[in-house]
């Protein structure tokens, strides 16, 4: 049963952030959140998402880190279908959000961002940076703070995959090994549409780097994605693409894809 907790003070900081992870998951023991009827939502256990995620990650290998996000991404989304039907506006609440990087899935989320949690018990160990500890705070009137968040990045992922077409076959496309890719589309306004962002993440993967040759210098393949997604800003901000079909939107991608590639 989803037993929603809050922490007895606004986390609104780095070092808020260490505070409460300190504390523990006791430090969210008290003050239950109100869900207006009352009701409680039965989900599966996300205690055991969080270990397996653990167990299949090393954080050395970035294709292994992928792959643990991916799959723990697929499982909240199904884990929270009841919440979807019941109470769908409680995925917008920063005490959830917090409930469940902080307690639930706090094991994960230390290992996948801060190195693990030996610092918070070591002073030995270098605190980490403010940006990793950032991303366990979440606001609900921010985009770019929702989809950097440690635990609901991977649930927005699911959901605008599983919105596109039903299926989660396209986190892997989402999730791309350069998360500049993801970033670029969900701390904007673009992975508002499913469509539009999963056709944005399948165009920059198509971006690869160019080797060093005797007349070009090197490119590497995040700096045309960077190009990429400047090119699709200036364009949003004179054609509604929500508006337009999903071949016309391949279109407009595909095209200044082949473009970079082209100049490159």
């Amino acid at each position: 049963m989803i037993s929603v907790c809050k922490s007895k003070q606004s986390i609104l900081s780095a070092a808020d952030v260490v505070e409460n992870l300190v504390g523990g998951s006791g430090a969210f023991a008290t003050d239950v959140v109100e869900l207006g009827d009352g009701k409680t939502v039965s989900i599966a256990s996300l205690d055991g998402f969080g270990k397996s995620a653990i167990q299949s990650m090393n954080v050395e290998d970035a294709s292994s880190v992928r792959s643990a996000d991916i799959k723990l991404a697929q499982d909240l989304h199904e884990s929270f279908g009841p919440i979807r039907e019941h109470c769908p506006w409680l995925l917008n609440a920063r005490e959830f959000w917090e409930w469940i990087a902080f307690s639930e899935l706090r094991e994960y989320a230390l290992a996948r961002w801060c190195g693990g949690s030996d610092w918070l018990i070591n002073s030995e160990i270098p605190r980490p940076k403010d940006s990793a500890l950032e991303r366990f705070l979440m606001s609900p009137d921010s985009v770019h703070s929702q989809s950097r968040h440690v635990i609901r990045r991977l649930y927005i992922y699911a959901d605008c995959s599983f919105s596109f077409d039903g299926t989660y076959d396209h986190i892997s496309t989402i999730l791309a090994d350069d998360l500049d890719i993801p970033g670029a589309v969900f701390e904007r306004k673009l992975g508002l549409s499913p469509t539009l962002a999963v056709a944005l993440c399948r165009a920059a993967n198509k971006l690869g780097a160019v080797k060093k040759t005797d007349d070009a210098k090197a490119i590497s393949a995040r700096s045309k994605r960077r190009k990429f997604f400047k090119q699709v800003n200036l364009l949003v901000s004179s054609v509604a693409m929500e508006f337009l079909s999903d071949a016309q939107i391949d279109d407009y991608l595909n095209g200044l894809v082949a473009e970079i590639n082209s100049a490159s």
